[in-house]
């Protein structure tokens, strides 16, 4: 599965890993992941899912405060 390879090539334990998917054939991506986060999720996915988001600006707050990434300026 990508998501195992891909953590495994970054070196990081794949239950440390945070997936989106919102349909079905994400259903194996978000049981794998630690964290699985449902996007707008079909209601079988919902069921898999950690955390449920329904827009962009809220699965950004999320990443921002679970210091997945930082927002801030990207202009130049």
């Amino acid at each position: 599965m990508a998501l195992a390879e891909l953590a495994a090539a970054e070196g990081i334990d794949v239950g440390q890993t945070i997936a989106v998917g919102n349909d079905a054939t994400d259903l194996p991506m978000l049981r794998l992941a630690g964290t699985a986060v449902g996007f707008a999720p079909e209601p079988i996915v919902e069921n898999h899912c950690d955390v449920v988001m329904t827009s962009m600006r809220i699965l950004e707050l999320y990443f921002e405060q679970h210091a997945i990434v930082e927002l801030g300026d990207s202009g130049g």
